[in-house]
Parts: structure tokens; sequence; C-alpha cells
């Protein structure tokens, strides 16, 4: 990540760091990653595993989660606050646009449940947009 000039850095995973899904989060994947992410400015950790749809932000960090693409475990704990949670199937679209990333939650007949932006981080702010949107479309299947 460090001799990486993307516009943006974003995390992968099939792990959550934090979730309040039946499985929950992962205590060894945050002693790996959260460092790295603090030290590369990554904004968001994108994973999958619990059968769900959830947005948790901790520290200034967004955690999504999007393991909805078939089986869905229902109900959730109370581990993290979560500005987003759903147990019914679904997907998620993200569009790299303006300087900005917006991610979009969908239910499985594509109708709208919640979005949020994350704004691209400050050390990339100058680096230019893209004149067409990206759109990245997520769908998990078990």
């Amino acid at each position: 990540m460090a001799s990486s000039n993307a516009t943006w850095k974003i995390l992968l995973g099939h792990h959550p760091i934090y979730s309040n899904g039946q499985e929950g989060g992962y205590e060894e994947v945050a002693e790996a990653l959260i460092p790295l992410m603090d030290k590369h400015g990554v904004p968001a950790y994108f994973n999958g595993h619990d059968h769900s749809q959830q947005h948790i932000m901790k520290d200034g960090r967004h955690y999504v989660t999007q393991g909805a693409g078939s089986l869905t475990h229902t109900g959730f704990q109370n581990r993290d606050p979560a500005s987003f949670e759903s147990d019914s199937p679904g997907f998620s679209a993200l569009v790299f646009e303006n300087g900005e990333l917006t991610v979009l939650y969908f239910d499985d007949q594509g109708e709208g449940l919640y979005n949020f932006t994350v704004p691209r981080p400050e050390s990339f702010q100058n680096a230019g947009t893209a004149p067409n949107p990206k759109r990245m479309w997520l769908r998990t299947t078990t």
C-alpha cells in the first residue's frame, strides 16, 4: 500500500473487523489490519462472511458488511453501534464520483434501503477526479 499512488485505498476482506451479525467481528483481523489502515489512510473496510448488510462507523472509519446475496441470518447482537443493519437478502453498489465514494444498499428487488458517502481522504484531495463515475456492484453468494 505504501508504494501505491491510487486515488482511493480501500480494503476488502472476507471476515469482518466489527459486526453485529451472527458471527461477530474477528479480533485477529482487527489486530492485523487496523494498524495498516491507520498507516495508509484507508477510510473503509468491506467484508462479507456475516450473512447480512451492515454499516458500522468506528474511530472515523467505515466498516461495510455485504454478505446478504443469498442465505441470510436473522437478528443482530448489540456489539457496536450501527448506522444500518438489514437481515434481508440484498446487494450493494459503490459509486466513485467527484472525490467521494457513495455506498448504496439495496434489497433483493433492487429497492434502495440506505446509503452513505465517504469523502476522499485529505491526502488524495488534490489528485483530480475521473470525468466519468466508476460504479461497482457487489453481490455475494454462499
